[in-house]
């Protein structure tokens, strides 16, 4: 048999080692870091150019790009582009007045004839003058909405609505007052050299439309107005896009008043609605002032709406009146 042990022999005896795994101080320290051997993972950005100056470059501004450079300008240059401009605008205006003109017929042995309206209005200028209507006579009143006038031999028929409307439309144009709405905050407008230049020679004639604008010496050419308010007419407010048609029409015709195509059909069916009407009587006097009136207005031929005032009926070969 084996000998037992006895109870002190037992506790001899080491317990088993067990792994731990905590390391010693000084395991720790003899090993140096892994992350330690790896390189930094950021890449290094190129330095900013400051220090080289910039170039000014092209900045567009409005529908024209300027070279803008210390805020100097060949003012030479700038003229001789508005110049250029001014024919080009007036070219476009005259060619649209053309394609919009009512077409007027034309003389020939029967009477006027002629459908093309640059030749129509061409033989009308031939055929009649706007101081011939004061020398003509009034006959009398058709079907209460034509007047009957006779001009040496000739007679004509004159829409009494059409020629009151005119008349009614362009007093309007020339003395209408435009009440004009104040903004919240004043708009920046975006313009071309030539056009900003333009629009503040015309201030005046912008500010009888209604808008009204400030100009800031400081700031970048082409950005310099400030628009502050803006022309409401019968509820109907205005924006950005009429005040460019009206700097483009004064870059054609700087003398004028102009009015913007919205304003044009505000004015237009304020005339209509208060001119005479077709199927009204109208006694002799009233309806010499109709006629008279046509000789007064820039553009006699037709309404606002495209009308034609009147046409030549017929040439009388012996006038025993």
């Amino acid at each position: 048999m084996k000998p037992r042990l006895s109870e002190p022999a037992r506790e001899a005896v080491p317990p088993p080692q067990v792994s731990s795994t905590k390391k010693r101080p000084s395991e720790t320290a003899s090993k140096p870091p892994t992350t330690a051997s790896k390189p930094p993972t950021t890449v290094s950005k190129p330095p900013a150019a400051t220090s080289a100056p910039k170039k000014m470059g092209t900045v567009v501004i409005g529908s024209c790009r300027n070279r803008v450079q210390n805020d100097t300008h060949d003012w030479k240059s700038v003229a001789d582009r508005l110049r250029i401009k001014q024919a080009r605008m007036k070219a476009k205006l005259e060619d649209s007045q053309l394609r919009d003109l009512d077409p007027m017929p034309a003389m020939t042995e029967g009477g006027l004839s002629v459908t093309d309206p640059e030749e129509a209005s061409s033989a009308l200028s031939r055929l009649i003058h706007k101081t011939d209507f004061q020398r003509m006579r009034v006959l009398g009143q058709f079907n209460h909405g034509f007047i009957i006038a006779l001009l040496d031999c000739d007679l004509y028929i004159i829409d009494q609505h059409a020629s009151d409307e005119k008349y009614n439309f362009e007093q309007l144009q020339q003395r209408a007052q435009i009440s004009s709405q104040p903004l919240i905050h004043p708009a920046v407008l975006e313009l071309g050299v030539v056009d900003e230049a333009v629009a503040i020679e015309c201030r005046d004639k912008l500010e009888k439309n209604g808008f009204f604008v400030d100009v800031d010496e400081d700031a970048v050419p082409g950005q310099r107005l400030r628009l502050k308010s803006q022309p409401v007419i019968d509820k109907t407010v205005f924006d950005q896009k009429d005040l460019m048609e009206l700097v483009a029409q004064l870059c054609v015709d700087p003398v004028g008043v102009p009015r913007c195509e919205r304003a044009r059909r505000v004015f237009a069916s304020r005339a209509c609605r208060k001119s005479t009407m077709i199927g009204d009587p109208l006694s002799k006097t009233r309806m010499r002032d109709i006629v008279g009136h046509l000789g007064d207005l820039d553009h006699p031929w037709n309404c606002p709406h495209g009308r034609p005032t009147l046409r030549h009926l017929h040439r009388l070969e012996k006038v025993d009146l």
